[in-house]
């Protein structure tokens, strides 16, 4: 073992070439391998049936996957003038089209029901009429279809025509088409339909006005999907441009959807981890400036190290896995202050053994000796808690986590293999205080320790006593937070856009949806019926679901009687027709068309499936995946789209309407509830879930290990003193500020664990190496002065968090900042003082011991 660890003292410069090689090869894959994961699923967890149905939602569906346009007229706008927003969409629609770099983006811009959608009612609902109908309503028709109902009705059809007006030519030409006025059957059905965001499907030529006519709603469809950040950034700002340059009437213009979303999401996430790097950088020079008088000398081998590992840890996570989650991107910085731990404990172990040693190498040897295992004890608890969190079956974290172990596995064999070779090849090491670490400053704290130890731990335990009094009064409480928008970066324009989408429409769509997925293009319509009777209760109603569009909103139940048709007798039908005709005055020739649409209304066939929807516009955009609108492939997995009365910001709201659905669509088979209402709540169940789990695992893990490397259970339980009072912080901060817990602090407490004890490892390790009150007083500087740069380089880390525009890494960064402050607080003034006294008090107990010679 020694001669393997003294390998990079013998021979530095074939290190530092493997190393060099070993980097090179990183690198060479990170970039070529390595891209952001965009797959919803592989961010949370892909056994969660919401999550999977989400997951084909954003990637399959179109409705999924729009950029959404709202122009409004300025708020002093006195009247509102819809001429002015028809005006500017068609100058959008054309600016589209005209621009050769945008069109081949975007397949559709719509701001009006599609002509195909309004097809519908004659090419489907019509000629299917029977199947749309009720009990009562069908009588009524198979009435009207009998001689005598023909005759009652075409008298009255006659009468009408006869009265005098301005609308009789309109209404003569409706008469013509329909003489026995059978639409007036389906007015009622047809009437309460609407598409989303727009208006009811069977206007004429219907707008997607918001209810006041203020607002019109554009949609804009793009030809890959919105997990594809680039595409969707490219797809937002040439949307942004065109719009802008056509908005000659000042409208007020709110862009969102996913397309938008992503893009805002994947530039501010990319900012993050610049920020991230660039400000841990910063804080660590200043750090080192402060920490010794050669402030690049130290930083340079304190980071060299540590980045030749990172790089080494992201090669190899590149080459188990080809994509990188957003968390794991904007972590460098916080990853690269963890692993300055090993090197600062190093460097500054070397300067004090350098100071009493022959020779450079000599000094290097020593210091890899004295600090392998503990060093090795410090990364194996840092790891143990990244390896707690690496079994969550959320991917977010779970790759978070696997990255983690990697690059500090990578920094700990950087600090064994760069940094003494570095040391031996350099030729300042031959100084007696190379990096001039301010030790004396050190040297003084620890004499003042010592003197005031005893006073010191009294004040310490009075704070700690009134800490865990304050909790024990007031509580102890962990309030979640299950909205996933927390996950997003804000402020977040198109999250702004899409909350005033739902309030200006008057419809709040999106947090529920519910996928179904059934064998066949029939079952699935009557899959989707299923789903609208159990929605269409009132204690779905009064939890807030107030609408769902689907499938059963379009299309009769394939389960209603097939053979409605069979009560009419065609032939004897056509008949009874001409003879009422001739009866009542009217030319049977001149309803030759009409007579056949009544043999078909008659005898239907079978009702319409769910794949003749991928032909009539917006219902197919709406409900269907893309393989059965561009490819024709078989209907058999569609969305229904609920309503609510009011957006589901607030977590009861979410809870409430959630558990109503749930509870309704309970035992349906190919049915589940997804949106981000849903996703949110099965996050807080697993942050309920693993948070537990995590920590349990970690502290028995923790505890194992220590155990085994100190042989001792008064040193393990000393080395884990300062992370218990440090936990105690963070409980407390939690629960006096009232802070929300997301699903990103499950890693917090696995992390804080492995991270926090290294200090106490160290702490305790001067403490075993130790001879005597003298001895540990000469190892304190060095133990001292690496607890001030490691507690603050990795303070420095995540404080880098506290700067990024996600809330729920923001909040993380301030947790953690206090876990490892208050650990840093508890190492020096709790657990160094009981090392001061335990030391001075055996060495008092060995003099009394001690026999006297004479």
């Amino acid at each position: 073992m020694n001669h393997l660890l003294s390998w990079p003292v013998h021979r530095p410069r074939s290190a530092l070439l493997a190393a060099a090689a070993m980097t090179i090869v990183s690198l060479a894959l990170m970039f070529t391998r390595l891209h952001p994961e965009t797959s919803f699923q592989a961010l949370l967890d892909k056994t969660d049936p919401a999550v999977v149905a989400m997951g084909r939602v954003l990637e399959q569906f179109p409705v999924g996957n729009e950029l959404l346009v709202l122009a409004s007229l300025p708020d002093d706008a006195k009247q509102a003038d819809p001429a002015q927003l028809l005006a500017f969409a068609d100058r959008l629609q054309s600016a589209v089209a005209r621009d050769e770099s945008t069109k081949s983006l975007i397949t559709h811009v719509r701001f009006r029901a599609d002509p195909r959608t309004r097809a519908f009612v004659e090419q489907v609902v019509i000629p299917n009429g029977l199947y749309y109908l009720d009990q009562s309503q069908l009588a009524a028709v198979t009435h009207r279809l009998t001689r005598e109902g023909m005759i009652e009705q075409l008298a009255r059809t006659k009468d009408m025509l006869a009265q005098p007006g301005p609308a009789a030519g309109g209404l003569a030409k409706t008469l013509a088409k329909d003489p026995l006025n059978l639409r007036e059957f389906l007015t009622s059905r047809l009437s309460s339909l609407t598409i989303p965001g727009g208006g009811a499907f069977n206007e004429s030529n219907a707008a997607f006005f918001s209810p006041d006519r203020r607002s019109l709603l554009i949609r804009i469809g793009g030809v890959k999907s919105s997990n594809d950040f680039n595409f969707g950034r490219d797809l937002t700002s040439a949307v942004q441009r065109l719009a802008d340059a056509e908005n000659q009437e000042h409208l007020r213009l709110d862009i969102t959807g996913a397309y938008a979303m992503a893009a805002h999401s994947a530039e501010q996430i990319k900012a993050d981890s610049i920020s991230d790097v660039v400000t841990t950088i910063v804080g660590l020079v200043l750090l080192f400036v402060i920490a010794c008088r050669r402030p690049i000398r130290l930083f340079t081998f304190a980071f060299v190290p540590v980045a030749a590992g990172l790089i080494w840890g992201f090669g190899a996570y590149a080459m188990i896995r080809q994509t990188i989650t957003p968390l794991a991107m904007v972590v460098g910085g916080t990853l690269g202050a963890i692993g300055l731990d090993y090197t600062i404990h190093f460097i500054a172990h070397y300067q004090e053994i350098r100071a009493t040693s022959s020779s450079v190498a000599d000094a290097v040897r020593r210091t890899i000796r004295e600090l392998f295992f503990p060093s090795l004890a410090a990364w194996l608890t840092s790891v143990i808690g990244f390896a707690a969190v690496a079994i969550s079956p959320i991917g977010v974290l779970r790759d978070f986590a696997i990255l983690g172990t990697l690059c500090l596995a990578g920094a700990w064999l950087a600090t064994l293999l760069v940094l003494p070779a570095m040391l031996v090849i350099w030729p300042h090491s031959r100084e007696a205080s190379p990096f001039a670490i301010r030790f004396e400053i050190t040297g003084a704290i620890g004499q003042w320790i010592a003197r005031r130890a005893r006073r010191i731990l009294v004040c310490s335990t009075v704070v700690i006593a009134l800490l865990a009094g304050t909790l024990v009064v007031r509580g102890v409480h962990f309030p979640l937070d299950s909205d996933p928008m927390v996950m997003h970066p804000q402020p977040s324009p198109p999250l702004d856009a899409q909350r005033r989408i739902a309030k200006k429409m008057q419809i709040a769509g999106g947090s529920l949806i519910v996928h179904l997925h059934a064998g066949s293009p029939s079952d699935l319509v009557a899959q989707s019926h299923d789903v609208q009777k159990r929605l269409d209760n009132e204690a779905v109603r009064s939890a807030g679901v107030v609408n769902s569009f689907g499938i059963a909103s379009l299309l009769p139940d394939p389960c209603t009687d097939a053979k409605r048709g069979e009560n009419i007798n065609v032939v004897r039908m056509k008949q009874d027709f001409r003879a009422a005709l001739e009866e009542t005055g009217f030319v049977p020739e001149a309803y030759e068309s009409y007579t056949a649409f009544l043999e078909k209304l008659a005898a239907p066939g079978g009702p319409p499936d769910a794949s003749i929807l991928k032909d009539y516009g917006d219902f197919g955009q709406l409900l269907l995946p893309r393989d059965v609108l561009d490819r024709g492939a078989p209907a058999t997995e569609a969305v229904t789209l609920l309503f609510t009365n009011a957006p589901m910001e607030t977590r009861d709201a979410r809870e409430t309407a959630l558990a109503a659905v749930r509870d309704a669509l309970a035992d349906l088979p190919g049915v589940a509830v997804t949106g981000t209402a849903t996703i949110g709540h099965d996050l807080e169940h697993a942050i309920h879930r693993d948070l537990p789990r995590f920590v349990g695992i970690s502290l028995v893990c923790i505890a194992a290990y220590l155990l085994i490397h100190f042989r001792s259970i008064k040193l393990a339980a000393m080395a884990l003193l300062p992370i218990a009072i440090s936990l105690l912080a963070v409980i407390a901060c939690i629960s006096l500020f009232d802070l929300r817990i997301t699903l990103l602090h499950t890693v917090m407490a696995p992390l804080l664990l492995g991270i926090n004890l290294d200090y106490g490892i160290f702490a305790v390790h001067a403490y075993q190496s130790s001879r005597d009150q003298r001895d540990l007083g000469g190892h304190f500087p060095a133990s001292f002065a690496a607890l001030i740069i490691c507690g603050g380089s990795t303070t420095i880390g995540f404080g880098s968090l506290v700067i990024t525009s996600i809330p729920a890494v923001k909040s993380l960064g301030w947790l953690i900042n206090v876990g490892v402050g208050s650990c840093v607080l508890a190492t020096l003034f709790v657990l160094w003082p009981i090392i001061m006294l335990s030391r001075k008090a055996r060495q008092t107990t060995a003099l009394r011991e001690t026999p006297v010679a004479g």
